[in-house]
């Protein structure tokens, strides 16, 4: 059974695939263009790259799936773009550096999607339960499937969240099983609140 979250992730694992080739395209097409043009395409790909970037950094995501990997995509567009940019060039070594997570990342999207493929995306969110503390962060109570049919083989993660504007989300705390982490002291008060 394919969910949303493993459609997600099947399209995070062909836009792997994708991306770099889009990148060549808009860079090609960028090539004819007049100089003004490619240094506004050149500083949007940098802010997008840097805003994802930081985003990553602090734990900032979208609550949808599907925002965020589509957010991750445009960034990684972004960046390829840069990447192919610098080759074009007189800075080609700059732009042999920033090809390489390209060519991790098209690796990455190729075993990936095999993965994907060969367990047929039976594999994913079982139940997902917000619980909304006190404090004001959200709890989520996840329980994943590994794609077995033995009912208790999968694992359980459980995420505190605090809601931020335009439907972002920041990520406080994350446990998967019994994995400790030190926490600030409000954090470990949602913490015990959602274990309740």
């Amino acid at each position: 059974m394919i969910t949303l979250e493993s459609s997600t992730e099947l399209m995070d694992y062909a836009g792997l695939l994708v991306t770099p080739v889009l990148a060549v395209l808009m860079a090609a097409m960028l090539a004819k263009h007049p100089v003004r043009w490619r240094n506004a395409a050149y500083y949007t790909a940098l802010i997008i790259v840097l805003t994802v970037g930081l985003g990553i950094l602090f734990s900032v995501d979208f609550w949808s799936p599907l925002l965020s990997s589509l957010t991750f995509l445009l960034a990684y567009a972004s960046y390829g773009f840069l990447a192919v940019s610098c080759l074009t060039s007189r800075m080609r070594v700059l732009g042999v550096l920033l090809g390489i997570p390209l060519v991790i990342g098209v690796l990455a999207g190729i075993i990936g999607s095999l993965g994907f493929v060969f367990f047929d995306g039976n594999h994913g969110v079982l139940s997902s339960q917000d619980k909304v503390l006190s404090s004001g962060l959200v709890c989520e109570d996840i329980e994943w499937s590994d794609g077995s049919t033995v009912p208790d083989d999968g694992w359980k993660n459980m995420v505190v969240y605090r809601k931020l504007p335009l439907g972002l989300r920041q990520q406080m705390w994350s446990r998967l099983l019994d994995e400790k982490k030190s926490v600030d002291v409000a954090t470990q008060a949602a913490i015990d609140q959602c274990l309740e």
